[in-house]
């Protein structure tokens, strides 16, 4: 439970998890710092509601009306997700925020989970998509513990939840990350080691107590690096967090945070910026692939038609997969240095 809360409270993101009646019953400290600078005002509601905020003025014009009866049919079992950006008027400015609203099982008594970070200054920059990173108090008759509500959290959120203690070498990791990676029946050995061990070779600078001590005091734990799947190819992981513990300006003392998973974000990307479109309307076979890990992320419909294989199925496999002439590594010499 303490480290679930540590880590939920730990998060960038923002989450709030509401009650059937839009009352927010659970929020980690970023939606209570989003709403302090909102200035909304909740400091004396015992029961405040996400129509208040709503209502309040920080979402803008049309977005404001949109988002909220979005929240009024998730919640009424009308509807199974509301993902998409909308304005924010926040310390005075308009700024973009990712919004995903999707609905808690019935066993959270039809309760929803609001999950949103500020897109803003990637949208600036070339309108790149990254999602941002940040005690949470008993759920009330909605959810039975508190601890319940954060691992409801992680799961609507798609979050990957670590804490590293740097002094003793303790490492823990949710194991839905490492199930995503194909590795069922892995086991860490709760020791840091055990983890770097998953790491890219080039990317094993990371993860050290010479790391952990680069970070300045309120700094942010932001690190790209690849981790192993089972079947031996890399997948794009990005780690944010910030310390957990610190003795005055010495090094961090424990890290928390979650892991985000950098590959869906690349698809994401392709896709937003309508190259999907390009290639699936060229009258050639055309096939995009991720740098890192090689495996498919675009196939035009006639080469999808040819092999015979969906672009799910394809997104699992590398050129190699088809070309059985050549393994992965002499593709990766003919296509670039």
């Amino acid at each position: 439970g303490e480290f679930l809360h540590a880590s939920f409270d730990a998060l960038d993101t923002q989450i709030a998890i509401l009650d059937a009646g839009g009352v927010i019953i659970e929020c980690n400290h970023a939606w209570r710092q989003f709403v302090r600078h909102a200035e909304v005002g909740f400091e004396n509601e015992q029961r405040p509601t996400f129509y208040g905020v709503v209502d309040h003025g920080v979402y803008r014009g049309n977005d404001a009306e949109a988002l909220s009866e979005a929240v009024r049919s998730i919640v009424a079992g009308q509807d199974v997700c509301h993902d998409a950006e909308h304005s924010v008027y926040l310390d005075g400015h308009f700024r973009d925020f990712h919004v995903r609203v999707k609905p808690l099982p019935p066993s959270a008594n039809g309760a929803a989970i609001v999950v949103q970070c500020d897109v803003s200054d990637v949208r600036t920059n070339e309108r790149a998509l990254v999602e941002s990173k940040e005690p949470a108090e008993t759920l009330a008759s909605a959810l039975e513990t508190s601890q319940k509500a954060v691992e409801l959290a992680v799961n609507g959120g798609n979050l990957g939840l670590w804490y590293w203690d740097v002094n003793t070498g303790y490492f823990e990791l949710n194991r839905d990350w490492l199930v995503a990676l194909g590795h069922e029946n892995a086991d860490l050995g709760a020791d840091i080691d055990s983890f770097r061990d998953l790491l890219h070779p080039d990317d094993r600078v990371l993860w050290t107590a010479a790391d952990a001590a680069s970070l300045a005091v309120e700094e942010p734990y932001d690190r790209q690096f690849r981790l192993r799947r089972a079947d031996g190819t890399y997948a794009g992981t990005q780690a944010l967090g910030r310390e957990n513990a610190r003795r005055g300006d010495a090094a961090p003392v424990a890290l928390a945070g979650s892991f985000l998973d950098i590959d869906a974000r690349k698809n994401a990307e392709l896709r937003d910026t309508g190259m999907a479109k390009i290639i699936e309307e060229s009258v050639n076979e055309v096939f995009v692939v991720d740098a890192t890990t090689w495996r498919f992320i675009e196939v035009i419909r006639g080469a999808r038609e040819n092999l015979g294989l969906p672009l799910k199925e394809l997104s699992k496999l590398t050129p190699a997969d088809i070309i059985p002439e050549y393994d992965l590594e002499q593709l990766c010499k003919l296509v670039g240095p």
